[in-house]
This record gives C-alpha cells, sequence and structure tokens, in this order.
C-alpha cells in the first residue's frame, strides 16, 4: 500500500512539473507573438531591452523546440493553432531583431523546420511546403552572410571551424525538408525530393562560398525512401518509383566511386557509400511494386548484399528486414512457387544466422509472419497445413525460450483466414481451435493475441461453408463465445457486428435442421432490434432480408409461404424510408410468389398474382428488361469475360437458376451449354477445389438427366473436362480423383449411357496426372491405364487406340522412376510401338534416353540415340537427334564414374560440333556443353585430364575468336580447367594453373569483362601450389594472396583461401604456416567476415607440422609449432579440437618427444579432454595406444576394457564418442 501511495506522489509531482513547464511555454509564446515589428526599434523600455537580448534567444529556442514537437498550439492565439505554426511564427518574430542587430543562430531554423517534418498525423503538401519556405530563408541569410565574409579580411580558424558547424546544421535542415517531402506519400511530392537532391548536388558543385553542403547519405536514402511510399500513386500515373528508387542508388554509387569528380573532390566519398537502409529501401520499393519480374528484382539485389557483404563490405550485411522485404515481395505476387521461395528464404537466414553467429539476421516474428502471408496468398491446396506447421514451430521455439519468434495476433488471423477459404472437411474446427487457442493465450496475460471480431467472423464464416450437419449451430455457439470473451474483460469493447450477423443468417439459411428458417428469422430480428437501439452499424440490408425469405421458401413448415410473405411486407415497408438500406427487387416478388402459389388455396393464389403483376411492372422498364436476360445467356457471357472470379461468378449463377428450376419455374432451368461453360471455366481457372466443383455440377447434370422430365443430355466433352480438371490440380489426391472418376464413367457407360464411353483423350488425361505425380506406384497405375486401353482396344473399342501421345506419357513416367527395371520397360514399348506401327517421336526417343540418364545408364544412353542416328540416315528425317538428344548423354556420361566417361563426353560433344557446322539449325551448342566436357575431365583423375581440359578451352577461345556466337569462354571454363590442373599429379600442374590465371588477368585489362578472375580463381591456383611436392610452393601461393588482395576489398580472401595458403606453406616451412592462420585471425577481427577460421584450418597446420622431417632442428621447432597451434585451438572462440585434431597432437607426440613419464601426461591429459569432449575415434584410440606406455593405457581404459593388449572400442563409454560427426552442434543423449 505504501508503495502505491509513493509511486501515485510521484507521478503527480511529475506530472504537476511537465504542467508548469507548459504554462512557462505559453507565456513565452505569447510575449514573442503579442510584440509587432515596429517594437523591437524602441529599446528604450527593458522588456525590449530584453527582446534583443542573448536570453531572448535562448528562451526562443526553448518555446520553437518545444511547440514543434506539439501537436497542438495555444488555444484562441492566432498563428497558434498547431505547434509547427506557431514555432515558425516564433522564429519569423524573432528573425526581426536582426535589423537592429540581433544575431538570430541556424538552430533555430533548423527546430522549426524539425517541427514541420516530424508534425504529429499525415504531413499534407501545405506542411511540407512551409518546411521549405524556412530553408530558402536560411539559404538567403547564408548567402548574404558569405558575401559579407568576401568583403572582408581572410576568415580565421575559428570562423572556418563555425563554417563546418553550419553546414552540418544546414544539411540537416536540408534533410529535414526531404523527409517532409518524402512523408506525403504522393508520386508528385517524391519526384520533389528527388529533384531537390539533384539540385542540391549541383549547387554544391557551383558553389565557391562553402554555403552549400553535399548531400550524405541521409539525403539519397530519404529521396529513396519517398519513392518506395509513393508506390500507390505513382502506379496510378503510370510511374515506376521501384526504378526511380533504384535509378537514385545507382546515382549514389556513381557519385561515390568517382574521385575524381569536381563535386565530391573535398569530401571523403565514403560519406556518400550506400549502406544496408539504402538498399533495404530499394528493395522495399520492388516488393511494393505490381511490375513484372519486381519479386526477382529485389531478390537480385538481396543477392548482390549477400556477395558484397562476403567480399568484405560489411555496411551492407543484409539483416532481417532484408529477407522480410524481399519474402514480402514474393508474399505480394502470389504466384505459383511463391511460398516455396519465401520458405527458402526463411531457411537461407537460419542458415546465415548460425554461419555468421549474427542476430541481425535471425529471423523473427515478423519474418515468419511475412512467410505465412505467402502461404495465405498461394493457391496451393496444402497451404493452412503449412502455415500450421509454421504455427508449431513458433510456439516450440517460444516455449523453448527464443526471445525473437513467438506467435502474436497477425499469426493466428492469418491461419484464420486460410482455413476460412478452405475446401478441406476440417477447415472450420480448424479456424475454430486456432479462435479459442487465442483466447486462451489472451486470458493467460498475452496481450498481443488478442482476437479481434474479424477472427470470429471468420471462424463463423467457416462453419457457413462446411454445410454438414450442425455447422449452423456450431456457428452460432461462435457468437455467443464472442459475447461471453467481451464481457470477460472490461477493456474488450469489440462487439458482434453486422458481418456476424450476415454470415450467421447464411447458415442457418443453408442449414437443412428443423426450424432452420425460424433461426434465419430470429437473427434478423436481433439485428433490427439493435439497430433501433442505437447500433447503426447492425441495420439489416435488402441481402439480410432476401436470405430470410430465402429460408422460408425452402421451409416444409405449414406456415412457411405466408411467413415469406410477411418479411416481404416488412421490406416494403422498410423501403419507404428514403435513407433505408431494404428495397425488394424483382427476385424477392418472385420466390415469395411462387411459395404462395404452391399452398393453393384462394387468398395465397390471388396473393400470388399480385405479386406477379408486381414483377411484371418492374421488368417494363427498359432498364430492368435489359437485366432479365435469358441466364443460360449470362452464364455463357460470364464464363466468355474470363475477368478475375469469372468461374465463381458463372457457378452462383448457375447455382441460382438451379434453385428457381427446383421451386417449379421451368423456363430456368439450366441447359447443357450452361452446365459446359461452367465446367469448363472452373477446370481452367486453377483455383483450389475448382476440380471437386466441376465434379459436383456434373453429378447434377447426372440427376437432370435421368430425371425423365428433363432434356438434359450428358456427352464426352463434359466428362472429359472433369478429368482435366483433376489432372491439372495441384490437390495431392488429384490423380487418385481422377482415375475414381474414369471407372464412374465407365460404370455409367455399361449401365446404357453410351454418349460417355470413355475415350483415348479419358485414359490419356488420367495417365498424365499420375505421370507428374510420380513414385513407384504412378509407375504401376499409368502401367495398368495403358492394359486397359489395349485390353479394350483388342476387344474393339477403337475409341481407345493407343497412339504415340499415350506411350509418351507412359515412358515419361518410367523415366522419373530413376531405376534401371523402369528403364529397361521404356525401351521396351519404345520397341513395341515400332512393331504396332505406332511411329515414335523425338519425345519418345529423348524419354527413354532421359530414364537410363538417371539410373546412371549412360551407355545405354547413348545406344539409343545411335539407334535414332541410324534412322534418320536410312531417311526419317523427323528422328534426326536434336540438342536435347545430344544434352542428355553429353550430361550422363559428365556425370559418370566410368573410367572413359570423360573421353565419352568430349566424343559426344566433337559429334554435336560436327553437325552444328552442318545443320545448325537441330544441333544448338553453349558454352554449357563445353563446360560440361571440362567439368567431366577435371573430375576424371586421368593422367592426361588437365591437358584435355586445357584443349578444350583453346578450341572454345579458338572458335569465339572466329565469330562463333555462343563459344565464348566464361569464367566457370577458365575456373574448372585450373581445377583440372590442380588435381593433377603433374609437375608443371602449378605452373599451369597459375599461367591460365595470368591469362585471365590479361583478358580483363584488355576489356573481356566475363573473364575477371574471382576468388575461385586464385583460390584454385593456391590449391594447385599447396596439392604440389614443390618446395616453393609456399612462396608462390603467397605471391598469388597477395596478388589477389591488390584486387581490393571484392577479392578479399576467404576461409578457402586461407586454407589453401596454409597448406602450401606447410610443405616448407610450418612457421609461415602458423603466421598465415594468425593472419586469418587479423583478418577477420579487423572485418573481414568471410576470414572466419574453422578447425580445419588449425588442423591443416598440424599435419603440417607433422609431415616435417624427425631431425633435432626441424623436428622440434614443428613440435614447438604443433603445441602452439593446438594451445591456440583450445583457446579459439572460432572452433574446438575435434577427432582429427587429438589423433594429429598424439602423432606429433609419438614422433617428436621422447618416450617416458613427460609424454605419458601430456597425453594421458589430452585424451581425457578428448574424451569429455566426445571426439574419440578408433584412430584417435589407436593413436593414444601408440603415444603412451602400456601401463598408462591399461590405466586409462581400466583393465576390462584391455585384453592381450587389444581395445574392444564399443564398449567404451557412448559418451566418449558422442560428438564424432563434423557437426559442432549435434549433441547426442547420451543414455
Amino acid at each position: 500500500m505504501e508503495c502505491h501511495l509513493s509511486n501515485s506522489s510521484s507521478t503527480s509531482t511529475n506530472a504537476g512539473r511537465m504542467n508548469s513547464h507548459s504554462r512557462h511555454m505559453e507565456v513565452l509564446a505569447r510575449d514573442f507573438l503579442k510584440h509587432d515589428g515596429a517594437a523591437f526599434e524602441e529599446e528604450s523600455t527593458g522588456r525590449n531591452n530584453y527582446l534583443l537580448s542573448h536570453a531572448s534567444i535562448q528562451d526562443a529556442a526553448q518555446v520553437i523546440k518545444y511547440f514543434a514537437g506539439r501537436r497542438d498550439g495555444i488555444d484562441g492565439m492566432p498563428g497558434g493553432e498547431s505547434g509547427p505554426l506557431l514555432a515558425e511564427n516564433v522564429l519569423r518574430q524573432i528573425l526581426r531583431a536582426e535589423s537592429v542587430g540581433v544575431r538570430v543562430p541556424d538552430k533555430l531554423f533548423v527546430l522549426a523546420i524539425e517541427g514541420w517534418s516530424k508534425k504529429s498525423g499525415h504531413i499534407n503538401v501545405d506542411d511540407a511546403r512551409r518546411a521549405e519556405n524556412l530553408l530558402k530563408i536560411l539559404r538567403e541569410r547564408t548567402t548574404r552572410r558569405a558575401q559579407n565574409y568576401e568583403m572582408t579580411s581572410s576568415m580565421s580558424e575559428t570562423s572556418v571551424d563555425n563554417d563546418r558547424k553550419r553546414l552540418k546544421l544546414h544539411l540537416l535542415a536540408f534533410n529535414m525538408v526531404m523527409s517532409a517531402w518524402a512523408s506525403v506519400g504522393c508520386s508528385q511530392s517524391a519526384q520533389h525530393a528527388e529533384d531537390m537532391l539533384r539540385e542540391m548536388c549541383e549547387l554544391h558543385n557551383s558553389d565557391r562560398t562553402n554555403t552549400i553542403p553535399l548531400p550524405d547519405v541521409v539525403s539519397f536514402n530519404t529521396a529513396i525512401n519517398a519513392w518506395a511510399g509513393a508506390y500507390k500513386s505513382a502506379k496510378a500515373n503510370q510511374i515506376s518509383s521501384a526504378e526511380r528508387a533504384e535509378k537514385i542508388l545507382h546515382f549514389m554509387q556513381q557519385m561515390s566511386e568517382d574521385s575524381n569528380a569536381d563535386s565530391i573532390s573535398s569530401a571523403p566519398t565514403s560519406t556518400l557509400m550506400p549502406n544496408r537502409i539504402t538498399y533495404n529501401s530499394v528493395i522495399n520499393a520492388w516488393a511494393h511494386s505490381d511490375e513484372e519480374g519486381a519479386t526477382d528484382r529485389a531478390e537480385a539485389i538481396l543477392h548482390y548484399m549477400e556477395e558484397a557483404f562476403r567480399a568484405g563490405r560489411s555496411e551492407i550485411c543484409p539483416d532481417r528486414v532484408s529477407y522480410s522485404a524481399v519474402i514480402d515481395a514474393h508474399a505480394r505476387s502470389g504466384k505459383k512457387g511463391a511460398p516455396q521461395r519465401a520458405m527458402a528464404l526463411l531457411k537461407r537466414m537460419e542458415d546465415l544466422d548460425e554461419a555468421w553467429y549474427s542476430n541481425d539476421v535471425r529471423p523473427n516474428t515478423v519474418t515468419v509472419n511475412v512467410v505465412i502471408k505467402a502461404w495465405e496468398n498461394s493457391n496451393d491446396v496444402e497451404a493452412p497445413f503449412r502455415i500450421d506447421e509454421l504455427i508449431t514451430q513458433m510456439e516450440e521455439l517460444a516455449k523453448a525460450g527464443d526471445a525473437y519468434i513467438h506467435p502474436n495476433y497477425l499469426t493466428y488471423q492469418k491461419a484464420i483466414r486460410k482455413w476460412e477459404g478452405s475446401r478441406e472437411k476440417e477447415a472450420a474446427a480448424r479456424a475454430e481451435r486456432h479462435l479459442r487457442h487465442m483466447i486462451k493465450l489472451h486470458q493467460a496475460g498475452c496481450e498481443n493475441v488478442r482476437p479481434s471480431s474479424d477472427c470470429f467472423n471468420r471462424v463463423i464464416s467457416a462453419w457457413v461453408k462446411n454445410k454438414a450437419n450442425g455447422s449452423a449451430l456450431k456457428a452460432e455457439s461462435i457468437v455467443d463465445l464472442m459475447e461471453e470473451f467481451c464481457e470477460s474483460d472490461a477493456k474488450i469493447t469489440m462487439t458482434p457486428n453486422y458481418l456476424t450477423y450476415k454470415r450467421l443468417i447464411d447458415a442457418w439459411s443453408k442449414s437443412k435442421e428443423a426450424g432452420s428458417a425460424q433461426k434465419c428469422e430470429d437473427m434478423l430480428n436481433r439485428m433490427e432490434k439493435a439497430f433501433q437501439s442505437g447500433i447503426e452499424k447492425l441495420q439489416p440490408n435488402t441481402q439480410c432480408y432476401l436470405t430470410a425469405i430465402r429460408a422460408w421458401t425452402k421451409s416444409t413448415e405449414e406456415d412457411a409461404a405466408w411467413r415469406s410473405d410477411a418479411l416481404l411486407r416488412r421490406m416494403i415497408d422498410l423501403s419507404r424510408d428514403k435513407n433505408g438500406q431494404v428495397k425488394p427487387n424483382a427476385y424477392c416478388y418472385t420466390i415469395v410468389a411462387k411459395s404462395l402459389s404452391k399452398r393453393g388455396d384462394e387468398v395465397a393464389t390471388k396473393r400470388a398474382e399480385h405479386l406477379f403483376e408486381c414483377v411484371a411492372e418492374m421488368n417494363n422498364d427498359t432498364e430492368a428488361h435489359s437485366k432479365n436476360m435469358p441466364t443460360n445467356d449470362l452464364i455463357r457471357i460470364e464464363t466468355m469475360n474470363k475477368k478475375e472470379g469469372y468461374a465463381n461468378e458463372a457457378n452462383d449463377l448457375l447455382e441460382e437458376m438451379e434453385k428457381l428450376y427446383k421451386t417449379g419455374d421451368v423456363d430456368e432451368m439450366p441447359n447443357v451449354l450452361s452446365y459446359s461453360a461452367v465446367i469448363s471455366a472452373l477446370a481452367k481457372s486453377g483455383e483450389n477445389g475448382s476440380a471437386q466443383r466441376a465434379q459436383e455440377i456434373l453429378h447434377r447434370m447426372e440427376k437432370l438427366h435421368d430425371d425423365e422430365k428433363t432434356s438434359m443430355k450428358l456427352d464426352i466433352v463434359v466428362y472429359n473436362t472433369v478429368l482435366n480438371a483433376w489432372a491439372k490440380s495441384q490437390e495431392r489426391v488429384a490423380s487418385q480423383r481422377a482415375e475414381d472418376f474414369l471407372l464412374h464413367m465407365e460404370q455409367r457407360f455399361h449401365s446404357g449411357l453410351s454418349s460417355i464411353q470413355p475415350d483415348k483423350i479419358s485414359y490419356s488425361t488420367v495417365m498424365s496426372a499420375w505421370s507428374r505425380k510420380g513414385g513407384k506406384e504412378s509407375v504401376q497405375r499409368v502401367e495398368n491405364l495403358m492394359n486397359r486401353m489395349e485390353q479394350f482396344y483388342k476387344a474393339g473399342n477403337d475409341m481407345v487406340k493407343p497412339d504415340v501421345y499415350t506411350y509418351n506419357i507412359q515412358i515419361a513416367a518410367l523415366a522419373k522412376a530413376k531405376n534401371i527395371r523402369a528403364a529397361e520397360k521404356a525401351e521396351k514399348i519404345l520397341n513395341k510401338m515400332q512393331l504396332c506401327d505406332i511411329k515414335p517421336d523425338h519425345l519418345t526417343f529423348n524419354s527413354v534416353i532421359d530414364a537410363w540418364a538417371k539410373c546412371r545408364q549412360e551407355q545405354r544412353a547413348e545406344d539409343v540415340l545411335r539407334r535414332m542416328i541410324s534412322l534418320a540416315q536410312d531417311g526419317d528425317n523427323t528422328l534426326k537427334p536434336n540438342s536435347i538428344s545430344y544434352g542428355t548423354v553429353l550430361n550422363a556420361w559428365a556425370k559418370s564414374r566410368h573410367n572413359i566417361a570423360a573421353q565419352r563426353a568430349e566424343n559426344i560433344l566433337i559429334e554435336m560440333e560436327k553437325l552444328h557446322r552442318v545443320e545448325n539449325v537441330q544441333i544448338e551448342i553453349t558454352d554449357v556443353d563445353f563446360n560440361t566436357v571440362i567439368n567431366a575431365w577435371a573430375n576424371s583423375k586421368k593422367d592426361e585430364a588437365a591437358e584435355r581440359a586445357t584443349l578444350i578451352l583453346e578450341r572454345m577461345v579458338e572458335r569465339s575468336e572466329s565469330g562463333v556466337k555462343n563459344f565464348a569462354p566464361g569464367i566457370i571454363s577458365f575456373n574448372t580447367v585450373m581445377l583440372a590442373w590442380a588435381n593433377s599429379r603433374e609437375q608443371e600442374a602449378p605452373q599451369k594453373a597459375e599461367d591460365i590465371l595470368s591469362r585471365m588477368e590479361l583478358y580483363y585489362k584488355n576489356g573481356t569483362h566475363n573473364v575477371k578472375p574471382d576468388k575461385i580463381s586464385f583460390s584454385t591456383a593456391m590449391l594447385a601450389w599447396a596439392r604440389s611436392n614443390n618446395n616453393e610452393a609456399g612462396k608462390r601461393a603467397d605471391i598469388l594472396f597477395r596478388r589477389m588482395k591488390a584486387f581490393g576489398k571484392e577479392m578479399e580472401p576467404d576461409n578457402i583461401t586461407f586454407h589453401s595458403l596454409i597448406t602450401a606453406w606447410g610443405k616448407s616451412d610450418v612457421k609461415k604456416a602458423h603466421m598465415v592462420l594468425d593472419q586469418m585471425v587479423e583478418d577477420y577481427d579487423s572485418g573481414n567476415k568471410l576470414a572466419k577460421p574453422n578447425v580445419s584450418h588449425f588442423n591443416a597446420v598440424l599435419n603440417a607440422c607433422f609431415s616435417v622431417a624427425c631431425s633435432t632442428k626441424t623436428g622440434n621447432q614443428a613440435f614447438e609449432v604443433a603445441i602452439s597451434t593446438f594451445t591456440d585451438l583450445q583457446n579459439s572462440p572460432f572452433a574446438n579440437p575435434d577427432s582429427i585434431s587429438y589423433s594429429m597432437l598424439f602423432r606429433m607426440c609419438n614422433k617428436h618427444m621422447p618416450a617416458g613419464k613427460k609424454r605419458d601426461e601430456l597425453v594421458g591429459k589430452m585424451f581425457k579432454k578428448c574424451c569429455k569432449e566426445g571426439q574419440l575415434t578408433r584412430v584417435v584410440l589407436n593413436d593414444f595406444q601408440k603415444a603412451v606406455s602400456p601401463g598408462l593405457f591399461r590405466k586409462t581404459l581400466g583393465g576390462e576394457q584391455c585384453r592381450e593388449g587389444n581395445v574392444h572400442y564399443q564398449n567404451l563409454p557412448p559418451e566418449w564418442m558422442r560428438n564424432i560427426r563434423n557437426n559442432r552442434f549435434r549433441r547426442t543423449k547420451v543414455t
């Protein structure tokens, strides 16, 4: 209680001080604003003396600063309506004092401008213009002051220092004005901000008085942000805001790189280097763009940031904002595959978080929510399940104590929204489960997950769409839950809104339960009552009444027709109110009239006739008559429009026709064209559940057909359209559903419906669905369908005779199986086709080649290719192999581990070259084909591999120089040839690799930019020296290392480069190898994050020490370096010793340290640490046994573990070897 009183007293004291300060500021503001300009000329009074004093300027600064940050000014004071306006008026009043010698500091202008640029609420054009006017006044004063300086003597050091401060203030003011224009948020204001930036640059270049500051990074970032925030307005004006933002980025890069430009000769270029905020702003601009390729552009900029960071530019290291913006771009695009790309980026963030050890890139709640948004915007049927999986992962991370990720309101809201739109049977239950979980979390104290009315309404909507028994009751229970939730917390002001009741009315209207029509009307009455009590948002409209009327017209209760008529009368009464939202239309009259006419009694019949007369009067209106076009024609027109949602609108019209027909309106019976048009529209739409809906419509057609009173006809085209909808569906069970529907077709045909006999298209469509799915089951299903087709054909059904298209589907399915048996079957089918006089085409042969290639049977793949060539030579020119045929065989040999694989791949390439020169239309060759063969030689381990790879490179150069397109070797070509030399055992191999690197440098200097050496180039050349037995390897590799660093930051060495250099020095000088490791640590500490050492670098030094000959001098030196390296590894923040480290240490001790007590102590101590770290392997145990005395070995392991000097490794404690895998994050649980 005392604590509470103390806190209250402290709070009231602080509030009192704030009120006192506010009153003081208001008094000062009134004093300044009540004087006019003439008052400053009267210096006799004491008050005016104060206004001309230094204290007055200080008070003015306080007043301007205070009111500039406030929304409101001083009530009743002219010119003081708002805080920023009052601050500006005080400044202008003080400026009048300059006429009598008072110097007004520039800082007051900055404070006043800041008020307009950071004004509370939305900043409009007038606010930005006021800020810019103040900036113009500041510039004019500065220009006059500079002219006065020129007339006086040279400026002192103090004046120069003051000028620097003044330029900083002016730059700050300039940036604030730009920020004000950027905050307006339209394309005109963004253009104005950009114009200000470019004008400032030009004025600075031509400025001789040193009064115009050079724009800095903040200036450019503000201009970019202006365009990024103006995407809506820019789109309306057909302006690419993202492109304009990126142009400013390029302008900024140009200024920072052009060190010879006059405009930046006096300023360090680093002040204009784009930073992370710059690139993030451009990414954000592209993320909000609707242009084609905008998402790819955003991801390309992110990739550039990653590469630049790896190259050493730490100031543009991408953070979670960067990745989240690109993920958001994918989410907004709604393209196919967008959620998968968003998930890939999320995984990349998680991997980089571990690789970079930076929390800046660790995904947080916002990031995961944006990925969920991508799934929400996707049409993938798996989307709601994927969202639930992400939420489960978030909840598990939150429970584990992860401070970055915890589900919030948006997380659960998006899940509910997606389940609402899902056609899964469990959709409504899943949505309700999320809602109840949100309530539970909120009651547990989590304010950021409090469900809104939207969440409740969407769960209600999900139950409405469920259409199962009890769904309406479930929907009503959600309304009760909503009311209970609101009553449980006084802070919650949420109440059921119009949408809540509207969806509940829909639920009862569609319910088949007894009393549903009464429930529907009860909900309508509740809305009316709430509206009459003052809740205007709950006013029922025409649609609400129409839904309730339809519920009664479908009801079987005795007075149902009269209850619908009573609601219509209420609508007529309400329609007399001009401001009302209830106006009955012809449809309302029609359905009530039809309902009454079915009763048959005289009163009902007269009432129905009256209502029909009302409808006729409405139809006399020309506009209304145009709307009464036959619904069958309306459906056909709707499906021809193909606008967004056209399939759903056509389906709604069809359902309306069916309802009218069921109520007795024979003229409204849909015809076969209407049904076919809607089914075709659904099949082409690709929307979730479209195939199921198409099938349901077809089943309704079947019912009409089976009814002898109708003339509905069924044909094979409609059935094949439904099959095609299933074949193209992305649902998991689509192929099975397609086959089930085919069986249904066969059953209907055998029952006597001859017009829908399944044909070749029917079976091929289902086979195609299975083929797309892939897998063993798909191969078997396709084969079974093919067998059925052949059986039916042999039985005399010519409609299902298999053709080349059908067989190609089967072969494609077999190719995806990736096994030899499947490939053998594919070739057998090819043989069978030729025997059956079914001519195979290119796709047939290429699929068989692909089947053999995918199961690593490159010779069989080539045999099929030779077969194609033979058929073409025999006169069948349609079967000449194309680029795909040769390319598949070429890749198969290039990936093969066969001894002659590289040679065979090159033979294929030579053959392609010959054909290209003769028949360049059929065979196209690119540098990719050459690179494939070069890579095959590089990995072949053949003695002549490097020479052969070099010859292919020379061939590429020769053909390119002779003018042949697509043959120019690129950086991949040169790097792969260098790798071939690095893998070679020839003595001159490292020199050859270095010569190729020098050649690349020469080409680049002469203008061939696509062969500019990169880090891989230098690292590969150094690797060649590292793998050689040359004593000069270390020196030569070190020279290459220095040449690489001469390229600048873009070529900063990474850990692969350092590893090659350590290995190279290890051949001759272990001290130098250790020095390279030390340099690597220094580079990392200096900002080169790519140079982060790991355990392999330490092990490379240890291995070098072990390789040194066991002479007294070199052996002792190597042993000292090894001990020092191992000690560094133990104390390193980058890595811990692994099994290789301990093994090398034990070998060093055994080789360079005399046996005895001292060696036993050292090795025994290290062995215990090795076991404690879980790094014990059989090799380590063997090296330990060799390095210590038998007694210590038995004592360490225990007598029961040693029998006659042998050790049973499997009997050792499992915790000793728990971390022997190369994953130091793995921690196996010890049982």
